[in-house]
């Protein structure tokens, strides 16, 4: 069994404190969440093939997460952009859809009560 510090090194203060205020954020996407509690478990001296067991991942895989924590830092936990086809809305629009979520549509002299994804597309 694979003792999970073993594979990123010791950790510093600084590095520490970096996870642990990365971890209070509320709006961290699910995915680098998961890497930097696998980094603290590993710091905490949780064996790799548990980390794999709660993460749902292979060792393999977070073997390589904390090889990339140990070369890069909680900056190489983020992961790469999501590919795909750039978005068509810009904030102008982004931010008429808001408004237009915020309000009810008989305020608008519209015939009814619940926006619809159809309703809303043709309303903007």
């Amino acid at each position: 069994m694979e003792r999970g510090i073993d594979v990123t090194g010791p950790i510093t203060p600084e590095q520490q404190t970096a996870v642990e205020t990365l971890l209070r954020q509320r709006n961290l996407p699910a995915r680098q969440r998961e890497r930097l509690e696998m980094v603290k478990a590993s710091w905490l001296g949780t064996e790799v093939d548990a980390i794999a067991r709660w993460s749902g991942r292979t060792p393999r895989t977070v073997r390589r997460w904390l090889a990339a924590f140990r070369d890069g830092g909680v900056e190489a936990l983020a992961g790469a952009p999501i590919p795909g086809r750039p978005p068509k809305a810009d904030a102008a629009d982004l931010g008429a859809l808001e408004a237009a979520l915020d309000t009810p549509p008989r305020t608008l002299n519209l015939p009814f009560d619940v926006w619809s994804s159809q309703r809303l597309s043709a309303y903007l």
